[in-house]
């Protein structure tokens, strides 16, 4: 952040005498004048509180409000101008920062802002949502219900509801003034405290789409249904930018896809194929961390050898998501914790084991036996953990795909007489795979993540 708290509404009148409006607009709306600034350098409480009071006050509200009546803003402009409005009517709430132990110049200075213009029309959101605690993705109202005022006042409570703190409300105005081409933007705005290392544009709209889709549940193309079974998603973190995110846009897809998919078959089959490409990309992964010569022939041995023996390969890569940490806010606990826990919450107590057992061996699991497999996901055995949840996910997939005569086939009118595999597919199977994807994605020791955006081939 800069050493200084800027007030510039500069960028406003330029852009209202772009529009061909009357010479006279500066002097009908004094407010359109102001440009000031105040030196975090030379702060001291008093000093600063009568800058506040000088120029954040009640004097021009009404003449903003009738301001926002008469002229349309951009997108960027209008947060500005609601940020400046919500500051006047809570500037007292300042005061308050007195009282509190820490000191105001202190709370002012010690975060800043990076502030992004997307504007990209794959980014399909329909409405402005909070992140997190510190990251914002704001969305030019475009209700044709509203007049302009009105869509202005929907922007005014999105800061009012999600940027509460009248200090990062102070911090955000003087950043969106060092961004002018921010300030004239009319898509999207995406707000975060700013890291290290800010992501490229490509990466962050990637990133963003991922988190749309993961967390948010959002759906980022044109579904040809429209209904949605919705499960638990990620209550993750959302600061880490080491990934090259773009690397996982065709999944984005799949699980935008997922997100969109009424079909509890088609939405584990679509889970299914995103482990498939996982399975490659983990051997990928891993000779890339080797470093050294990468031959065309050692590619082709690799993926000819996955779909030699999938059942194999789906089990190596489970061996090492299972260990990754859930990732939750507030949890440290493994993948396997949860599939232990989900169990116990939708499986165990809540159907007959006897058919479940039976059902399991219809898709083609000859030796499992539920009552035992209870016993050991209580005890936490990883082995059989793994052994029965990569044969269930393997053998539910073949039932679905394959459709040989002396095969079981699994489709929506089959699967309707299965009550407790479909329980077991619903509740325990599909959204454990998708929070394992999930994590996999994010998480920062992966091993289906590329560090490298190159690969020496031979």
């Amino acid at each position: 952040m800069t050493n200084l708290i800027k007030i510039d509404f500069t960028p406003v009148s330029d852009f209202i005498m772009s529009q061909d409006v009357e010479d006279d607009l500066l002097d009908q709306f004094e407010f359109l004048a102001l440009n000031d600034d105040y030196n975090l350098d030379d702060f001291t409480e008093d000093s600063f509180f009568e800058w506040i009071e000088d120029h954040f006050n009640n004097d021009y509200l009404n003449e903003i409000d009738t301001f926002i009546n008469d002229y349309s803003l951009p997108l960027g402009l209008s947060l500005y101008i609601a940020l400046y409005k919500i500051i006047c009517e809570n500037r007292n709430t300042l005061y308050s920062f007195l009282y509190n132990g820490d000191g105001l110049f202190d709370r002012i200075t010690e975060s800043s802002y990076s502030i992004k213009n997307l504007g990209n029309e794959d980014i399909n959101i329909n409405q402005s949502f909070k992140i997190n605690d510190s990251t914002f993705l704001i969305k030019k109202i475009e209700s044709v219900e509203l007049n302009d005022i009105g869509k202005f006042n929907q922007l005014y409570n999105f800061i009012e509801v999600n940027i509460d703190s009248i200090i990062r409300q102070i911090q955000l105005l003087s950043v969106l003034t060092n961004f002018e081409d921010i300030l004239e933007s009319d898509d999207y705005i995406f707000i975060y405290s700013k890291p290290e290392d800010e992501l490229t544009h490509e990466d962050l709209i990637s990133k963003l789409k991922l988190y749309s889709i993961i967390v948010n549940g959002k759906i980022l193309h044109n579904p040809v249904t429209v209904s949605n079974i919705i499960y638990p998603n990620l209550n993750i973190s959302f600061e880490n930018n080491s990934v090259q995110y773009r690397q996982f846009d065709e999944i984005a897809t799949l699980l935008s896809q997922f997100n969109s998919e009424e079909r509890l078959l088609s939405k584990f089959l679509i889970l299914y194929q995103i482990l498939e490409n996982f399975e490659i990309k983990h051997d990928v992964v891993k000779e890339m961390s080797h470093g050294g010569q990468f031959k065309v022939r050692d590619f082709t041995k690799l993926v000819n050898s996955s779909q030699l023996n999938e059942e194999k390969y789906l089990k190596k890569l489970l061996t090492k998501l299972l260990n990754l940490n859930i990732l939750e806010i507030g949890r440290t606990d493994s993948i396997l914790n949860l599939i232990k826990e989900t169990w116990d919450t939708n499986i165990s107590g809540n159907v007959d084991f006897t058919n479940l057992d039976i059902q399991l061996k219809q898709i083609g699991y000859d030796k499992v036996d539920i009552a035992s497999f209870d016993s050991q996901v209580r005890n936490l055995n990883k082995d059989d953990i793994l052994i029965f949840f990569t044969k269930s996910i393997y053998k539910t997939r073949c039932s679905i795909v394959h459709y040989k005569t002396h095969e079981f086939h699994l489709n929506d009118v089959t699967l309707d007489g299965m009550d407790e595999f479909k329980r077991f597919l619903e509740l325990f199977l599909v959204p454990l795979v998708l929070k394992i994807i999930s994590t996999s994605i994010f998480s920062t020791n992966s091993p289906i993540v590329y560090q490298d955006n190159k690969l020496i081939l031979f």
